[in-house]
């Protein structure tokens, strides 16, 4: 009796025993399975996200074409073979000159690792006033905690090159389907409307396509006009990496408030480095601040392409940046207030249409 009541217990325990390991080796898969489907729904939503800046860039060029007569789909060819047949003259061009910056500016990083690192000394003397620079070692308390990010924003670097390589080939080939049959497509997703709410849902999307197509052009065409006024003002005083600190300028500038200030840091810290006459340091300085942002970029770009489109208060603004910086990081930084803008027009447009009586929403 006690044999059989022994056996039974270990039949329990061994069951149970069991079933926590399944439970627990369901959870890893289930788990590993959530961050692929959520690496696949991320890279779905970028690939996405830039092909439709894509294609309100070049679908201009498309209607054009085919007010010429021509066909939707070749008049779609034939725009990507403008476009990327001038892209690619541009890089046949340029891209020697880019890439050998690029080479040295990697070859020159311990130069100005080491010369950074000679300027905090000089200014942490400077601060000796203070008790705890008194005691301050830039080796043993600088470096080490400076170390863990460089090495993260190499890794950052390492995939983001996989990144951009994928997308040059996904995203021209998703937008290339779009663009020749988007007008089919839009109709099936209107098909799926309620009649109740067709009207207001083709209102809606009017505004947000006039809102994104405003946005995207204009910060795209801002963008490239911040970074073309660094590039021209660093050669005139011979800056080294005039070409690529004036792109990361122009693509600096695509976040509001911060991207500016990270756009000018890497400019301005080799100015000081480089360049010997405090003339040409003060140019760099005005440059940056005085005519790429506030006469260039505040007085001529953002009142002719920008301040129409987001009708947002600067509050609105800044606390949309935050929160997607938090949530998506920098991209999350670009894309928040058009995110925020469409949302508010969603809003806006249902409570019209309420207003009106034209609709009705009836919970199930």
């Amino acid at each position: 009796m006690k044999t059989r009541e022994l056996g039974t217990g270990w039949k329990t325990f061994l069951t149970f025993s069991a079933a926590i390991t399944f439970s627990l080796l369901l959870v890893d898969v289930i788990s590993a399975g959530v961050d692929v489907l959520r690496m696949i729904v991320e890279g779905m939503f970028l690939t996405g996200l830039l092909s439709m800046v894509f294609i309100y860039l070049v679908s201009p060029l498309v209607v054009l074409l085919e007010r010429g007569r021509m066909g939707r789909l070749w008049a779609v060819v034939l725009t990507y073979v403008i476009v990327f047949g001038g892209i690619g003259l541009l890089l046949g061009f340029g891209w020697p000159g880019v890439v050998a910056e690029v080479r040295s500016l990697k070859a020159d990083l311990p130069v100005y690792r080491d010369k950074l690192s000679g300027l905090v000394t000089l200014v942490v003397a400077r601060l000796d006033f203070i008790p705890y620079f008194r005691d301050f070692d830039i080796g043993s308390e600088l470096m080490p905690a400076v170390a863990p990010y460089l090495n993260t924003a190499l890794r950052q670097m390492t995939m983001s090159i996989v990144t951009v390589l994928s997308l040059l080939v996904t995203v021209p080939l998703f937008s290339f389907f779009l663009l020749a049959d988007g007008q089919q497509f839009k109709k099936t997703m209107y098909s799926l409307v309620p009649n109740r709410y067709f009207e207001m849902t083709m209102d809606m999307m009017a505004k947000i396509n006039v809102q994104l197509r405003s946005f995207i052009r204009g910060r795209v065409i801002e963008a490239f006009f911040v970074g073309l006024t660094i590039v021209v003002g660093l050669l005139l005083v011979d800056l080294k990496y005039a070409a690529v600190l004036g792109a990361f300028a122009g693509v600096a500038n695509l976040v509001p408030y911060v991207g500016p200030i990270v756009g000018m840091a890497p400019g301005l810290f080799i100015a000081l480095v480089e360049l010997d006459s405090t003339g040409e340091i003060l140019w760099v300085f005005v440059l940056y601040i005085l005519i790429g942002q506030v006469i260039v970029d505040t007085f001529i770009l953002i009142p002719i392409l920008i301040s129409k489109v987001a009708n947002l208060h600067p509050l609105v603004v800044f606390l949309s940046i935050i929160i997607g910086g938090q949530l998506q990081g920098v991209l999350g930084m670009i894309i928040a207030v058009p995110v925020v803008n469409i949302f508010f027009i969603v809003v806006k447009e249902i409570y019209r249409y309420l207003l009106k009586g034209k609709v009705a929403f009836h919970l199930p």
